[in-house]
């Protein structure tokens, strides 16, 4: 009876350092899973015009990083700053990881709605009229 009583407590004893064991094992796989984490160019660019704008990114990141995305739109999207998505991906797979998601987000942010479609006009005009 001793014995079985030893035994089960030894039993008993690896199996709780086996279940520690697989909860850092998928801590571990979760956090390489987040380190190489990628989306593809496309599924950044939800509006097909070539561009990563500001929120598509934002969008995307939290794609990658599990957060959920807010359901209110912001105002002023036309001017926000966007990137080109092939300078989004800048190791050249065809997929944006998340360091590669946050660089573009952080020089589409510096953009932001300075420039317009089609030219780097700014508003107002700077020019003066010629007779």
């Amino acid at each position: 009876m001793r014995n079985l009583l030893a035994a089960m407590a030894i039993v008993l004893g690896l199996s709780g350092a086996a279940g520690a064991q697989e909860g850092k094992d998928r801590e571990r796989e979760r956090e390489r899973k987040n380190k190489e984490a990628s989306i593809g160019l496309r599924d950044i660019d939800t509006n097909n015009d070539g561009k990563a704008q500001v929120s598509e990114l934002q969008a995307a990141i939290n794609r990658l990083t599990g957060k959920t995305e807010g359901k209110e739109r912001k105002e002023g999207k036309e001017r926000e700053g966007s990137i080109a998505l092939k300078d989004v991906d800048t190791n050249n797979d065809g997929k944006a990881s998340l360091s590669e998601l946050t660089a573009a987000l952080e020089k589409a942010s510096k953009e932001g709605g300075d420039k317009k479609e089609g030219g780097d006009r700014k508003e107002g005009g700077d020019r003066k009229k010629r007779d």
